[in-house]
């Protein structure tokens, strides 16, 4: 993994067995979330590429993201083989310590619903 405005070298982390499909670091750069084919989001933390929690899905995951302020953390799952697409909300702090229960969530069975965007409780 690299910084894409630099191309200054962020780390190697092995554990996903399937393609990669989305990275995302945290604001301070300490903590790097990843989704994959393997139906799993992982967390890592970025120093020395330890991974410190996987979340398991019933799909792929494809997008993952963290909040501005670092303290939440998206997945968005696919929807496929009869299985609903959704997106995930999980609470995560600066050491790694996560929930497996997601704060919030939301779950779609068609092509025709989109998300467009997840707000933090205190925005809404």
């Amino acid at each position: 993994m690299w910084y894409s405005h630099n191309g200054e070298r962020l780390g190697t982390y092995n554990g996903h067995i399937g393609a990669v499909w989305t990275v995302h670091v945290n604001p301070t750069t300490t903590l790097l979330a990843t989704g994959s084919a393997d139906n799993t989001m992982k967390l890592w933390r970025v120093q020395d590429g330890t991974c410190l929690h996987t979340w398991d899905f019933p799909t792929a995951v494809k997008r993952v993201e963290f909040s501005e302020d670092g303290r939440m953390l998206l997945a968005v799952i696919e929807q496929r083989m009869g299985h609903s697409g959704g997106v995930y909300v999980f609470p995560v702090d600066e050491d790694g310590d996560e929930r497996n229960s997601p704060r919030s969530n939301v779950t779609y069975q068609n092509r025709e619903q989109r998300a467009s965007s997840i707000y933090p409780e205190s925005r809404v």
